[in-house]
């Protein structure tokens, strides 16, 4: 017990300074007694200890505070796109002691038709509080001009994008003929009509980009069309010195009548339909805490309004008077909607057509409380859902540290004004590395051997990094996706336990910067880390 000085983990002493009386060394053995006890009664009242509970705090019941935070968006495509693109060649070639000369002739036929819609769906959710088993999600459901990478995110196949226009109406057949020649070199020729009818079309279909129209708007206008070559008036109208014109016309307006999706509620096992703007129930499982739903099916109905229309000209040619006058006059009595009920647009086949989420409302009983989250850094309303990870390669629970003091990287460090970065905490072990600050999922990225997407286990937020500053922070509800480089980690092994990381959006490597991590390094500034796998 005298060599030991473990038992007197706060005394600071050297052994010279350790006075030799009766009385101290009576008093440290009670100090250590005490401390064992301690330490047995916080094993007995353990989670899930087996032992005495009397005299023990109360174990952790749930919060039923409220929770109210915005999902994650996501895009669907509804509509059809028909494409196809044949092609031919042949090369002939021959070798001489200078050079080889060839010709290539070539031939292609291609075509695309298509009408599609892009839809965005964001979503609101909202537990009140209490102790309920229901939550509220509130839906934001936008009609919107895609780019082409949005159509690539919606898992639309490259052939047909094409450029992300929403009306598609072209084709191409050309031929020609590649060579490399004795005295003539490399040249080109090609023939062939190749169009995009779009290109004619009026504002706003020009070209095939536009916003397509949201239930109770008027719709896309502006389509509108006179035959100035048939005068109903059928020239008796014109006088001389005084002329009178009328002219048929329609205007073709883009409506929609309806727009919804499904909402599965997967805990009350209920179905639902959603439209913007209206307020669905959902149900909570009191076992996890969490709502557990899929958004997904989108209808989109669609439809022609016809509205008939006359354009006149009147004029005047007098000596002392002349003038003229023209305008449009539309007949809404008599406008009608082809096809009647309009047109169901439904998922574009070969596209994602539903996304499911988890969304945490609240501790299970037994489970980590909010307040519990509180008092390891964590925010004060975490309810990021534990989300589901599109990869299969998993690589289980891991700490990583800094390989020199061995302090834990972890997130809920307050700095810069924030509560989501990560920095590094002390160098002790989690408790219970299944939810901690400290412990981190690791999950593989495919096609890439040392790619690695990052999640906390605490509250299932994913690390990436901040543009601005490099700082590391863990993001609410993203999910593995690998269009998303912030996100996306590489691990550069440099043996014995060590790795450099690496972010894949900018290429620059972590490092410890005023206790925060920060991808902002080249190789040489870069921190060493040991990874520990629970």
């Amino acid at each position: 017990k005298i060599d030991s000085l473990n038992l007197f983990p706060r005394l600071l002493m050297t052994q010279a300074q350790i006075p030799l009386n009766p009385q101290f060394w009576q008093a440290a053995a009670s100090t250590g007694s005490a401390s064992s006890a301690q330490a047995e009664d916080q094993d007995r009242c353990a989670p899930g200890s087996t032992g005495n509970r009397n005299g023990c705090p109360p174990a952790a019941t749930p919060e039923y505070r409220p929770v109210s935070r915005n999902l994650v968006g996501q895009n669907f495509l509804t509509g059809f796109t028909l494409g196809k693109m044949y092609e031919w060649r042949k090369r002939v070639s021959q070798w001489t002691p200078w050079k080889t000369y060839w010709v290539e002739a070539y031939t292609n036929f291609g075509f695309g038709l298509g009408l599609r819609f892009p839809l965005k769906v964001n979503l609101k959710y909202q537990y009140p509080g209490g102790r309920g088993a229901t939550a509220q999600v509130t839906p934001t459901i936008k009609a919107f001009d895609a780019s082409e990478a949005e159509y690539a995110s919606v898992g639309l196949e490259e052939g047909k994008r094409f450029k992300g226009k929403e009306l598609v109406a072209e084709y191409a057949a050309t031929a020609g003929v590649v060579y490399i020649l004795p005295g003539i070199g490399w040249g080109r020729k090609e023939f062939g009509p190749k169009d995009d009818l779009t290109s004619r079309l009026p504002h706003p279909y020009t070209n095939g980009n536009f916003n397509p129209p949201e239930p109770g708007t008027p719709g896309l206008k502006n389509l509108e069309t006179f035959l100035e070559d048939l005068d109903l008036l059928m020239g008796y109208g014109n006088f001389g010195v005084v002329g009178a014109e009328v002219f048929p016309g329609l205007r073709v307006d883009l409506v929609s009548n309806r727009l919804d999706f499904q909402l599965v509620d997967h805990v009350r096992n209920r179905t639902q339909t959603i439209r913007s703007g209206q307020e669905t129930t959902v149900g909570i499982d009191r076992s996890s805490g969490e709502s557990h739903f899929t958004v997904g099916k989108p209808l989109y109905n669609l439809a022609f309004k016809i509205t008939p229309g006359l354009k006149y000209r009147v004029s005047v040619d007098f000596a002392v008077w002349s003038n003229s006058w023209s305008d449009k006059l539309w007949i809404p009595q008599l406008e009608v909607k082809l096809p009647p009920n309009g047109v169901d647009f439904d998922c574009h086949s070969g596209t994602r057509c539903e996304k499911t989420y988890t969304v945490r409302a609240f501790a299970p009983e037994g489970g980590p409380s909010t307040a519990a989250a509180r008092s390891s850094g964590g925010s004060t309303a975490s309810t990021a859902p534990p989300g589901k990870c599109e990869s299969d390669i998993r690589y289980g629970t891991w700490s990583f540290a800094e390989s020199s003091s061995g302090r834990l990287a972890r997130g809920g460090v307050t700095a810069e004004g924030r509560n989501d970065l990560v920095g590094l905490g002390n160098a002790s072990s989690p408790t219970d590395p299944r939810r901690a600050w400290e412990t981190f999922e690791l999950f593989g990225i495919p096609g890439q051997p040392n790619g690695r997407w990052i999640r906390n286990t605490i509250d299932g937020r994913w690390l990436e990094t901040i543009n601005s500053t490099g700082a590391l922070n863990l993001k609410d509800d993203r999910g593995c996706n690998s269009q998303i480089a912030d996100m996306q980690w590489e691990l550069e092994n440099l043996g014995q336990g060590r790795y450099l990381v690496r972010n894949m959006r900018n290429k620059a490597y972590v490092r410890v910067s005023q206790g925060l991590l920060k991808a902002n390094a080249n190789r040489s500034q870069a921190t060493a880390f040991r990874f520990v796998k629970y």
